[in-house]
């Protein structure tokens, strides 16, 4: 008796209609078609936005030359900075 071998081309191929998303299996299981790996269709494209956290304070400095009340928001502000080259001024 002779064992029966499978090849790869005794391999059935997966039909393109919804019935077939039942037997569809992950992309592993298909090493011998690399049609299975990359995507068909276009969904997105990401960019890249840089959200950090204020590293450093750099200190604060007066509206005026004479602070009355150094408390008082409105006569001082606080200078951040994220990078070595940028500066945000904000309310303190």
């Amino acid at each position: 008796v002779r064992m029966f071998q499978s090849d790869s081309k005794d391999r059935t191929v997966l039909q393109p209609t919804p019935a077939a998303a039942v037997d569809m299996l992950p992309t592993v299981a298909y090493p011998d078609n690399p049609s299975t790996s990359f995507a068909a269709k276009f969904v997105h494209t990401s960019l890249n936005k840089n959200r950090c956290s204020i590293n450093r304070v750099l200190g604060y400095a007066c509206y005026r030359s004479i602070c009355p009340d150094k408390n008082e928001p409105e006569y001082q502000s606080l200078l951040t900075t994220k990078y070595a080259s940028e500066k945000k001024q904000g309310n303190g």
